[in-house]
Formats: structure tokens, C-alpha cells, sequence
């Protein structure tokens, strides 16, 4: 994997978070889907505090509208700045010391982000929604190839 095949997953990142946010609204219990984005941008900024500058918050005080998009423009600015085999030290939950290199932060961010838009998914279907935003990569692919996006 090189910067150019990251460049494009936050790409689709941005393009998939953007297609539920627009849904948020649908949802009967717009609560729980929005702690569930909330929660996805919350792993962006608990991974992004040991690249940049960037004061953590708890999952529940992201504000979506502001805060995804400007934490995806940091993780682009790191990607731009750093070589994908920059390590970086923390702590574990158990608090051992492990250290990480930025592709393999980077692959468990978007990782994580399509786990969690499956249950948005999840959650959209069990409600009875039926026309729910498609956000597979495969979509955002063909979308993109296709000039379809904006």
C-alpha cells in the first residue's frame, strides 16, 4: 500500500460519513446513529492526538458537521508529511507501551470506519428503512469512475 491507495480510502471516507450524516435525520433513533458516526470520528481524533495537534474528546462531544471534516483534513496533512512507516508510541488499554506505524493506524482508522457504518446499516434495515445510502467502496469506485461524484 502507498500514499496514493490511502489518499483515495480518505476519499471514500469522506464520501461514505458524508452519505450517512445526510441520513441522520431519518433514523427513529437518530440518537443511537448519531453515536455511532460520533463514534467513528471519534477514532479518528484518539489516533490523530499522536500526529497533531489535536485536543481529544469524548465520542459524545464531537460535533460532526465540524469535527469530521477537520480531523479528515489533519489526516490528510499527516499522510502528506509523513512517510507511511513513521512509528508511533502509546499505550495500550492495559497500559503496556506498543508503538504503531502510521499505515497500520491508518488502515485500522478506515477499517474501523466501515465496521461501524455497517451497523448504521444494521440499524437503518432493522427500522424498516429501505432506501439507506449504499456506501460500499466498490460503490464509491464506480461512483468516482463514473464522474458521478461531486
Amino acid at each position: 500500500m502507498d500514499k496514493e491507495f490511502f489518499e483515495g480510502c480518505l476519499d471514500y471516507e469522506v464520501w461514505a460519513n458524508e452519505q450517512w450524516l445526510n441520513t441522520l435525520q431519518r433514523f427513529e433513533d437518530r440518537e443511537k446513529a448519531t453515536k455511532i458516526l460520533q463514534h467513528i470520528v471519534g477514532c479518528y481524533g484518539g489516533w490523530i492526538t499522536k500526529m497533531d495537534d489535536w485536543e481529544n474528546r469524548e465520542d459524545e462531544d464531537i460535533d460532526l458537521e465540524v469535527d469530521m471534516p477537520d480531523l479528515l483534513r489533519r489526516w490528510r496533512r499527516v499522510l502528506r508529511e509523513n512517510d507511511l512507516s513513521t512509528a508511533y508510541d502509546f499505550q495500550s488499554r492495559g497500559g503496556q507501551d506498543r508503538r504503531i506505524l502510521l499505515s497500520e493506524v491508518l488502515h485500522h482508522v478506515l477499517n474501523h470506519g466501515t465496521y461501524h457504518r455497517g451497523q448504521l446499516r444494521g440499524l437503518a434495515e432493522a427500522e424498516g428503512m429501505v432506501d439507506f445510502p449504499e456506501t460500499d467502496i466498490s460503490s464509491f469506485y464506480v461512483l468516482r469512475r463514473a464522474g458521478e461524484l461531486g
